[in-house]
């Protein structure tokens, strides 16, 4: 998925995420699909519960667009700002549309719709 985020996404740096084990929140259960940390060169990291395993076509989707959107709050967004904040549904709102112009390639290619080759 990194790798057909990097193809259709030529104005942005992206890099592979690690993935992490990221427990649910305490207080909900809802788990958090990623993250970047609010350091100067941080990277995405991406839930390995949510995405660690075989996943269908719906789920390839959403990594595809966790990916792309915490790529662009690593490198579209000051570290400054990366915290919860009035500006973060703005911030999300633009990470997560690059994901419709891949969107039936992810979801009826099938296990080489990244275009990776594997």
């Amino acid at each position: 998925m990194t790798k057909l985020a990097v193809a259709n996404n030529a104005d942005m740096n992206i890099v592979e995420p690690a993935m992490e084990d990221i427990p649910p929140d305490r207080l909900t259960g809802n788990y958090l699909a990623g993250y970047v940390l609010p350091l100067p060169f941080a990277s995405p990291v991406i839930n390995s519960r949510l995405y660690g395993g075989v996943l269908s076509p719906a789920q390839r989707l959403d990594l595809y667009n966790t990916i792309v959107h915490e790529n662009w709050h690593a490198d579209k967004q000051s570290f400054l700002t990366r915290s919860w904040n009035s500006r973060e549904y703005e911030a999300r709102r633009e990470a997560t549309a690059p994901a419709a112009k891949v969107r039936d390639q992810v979801l009826n290619g099938g296990t080489g719709s990244c275009g990776c080759g594997t």
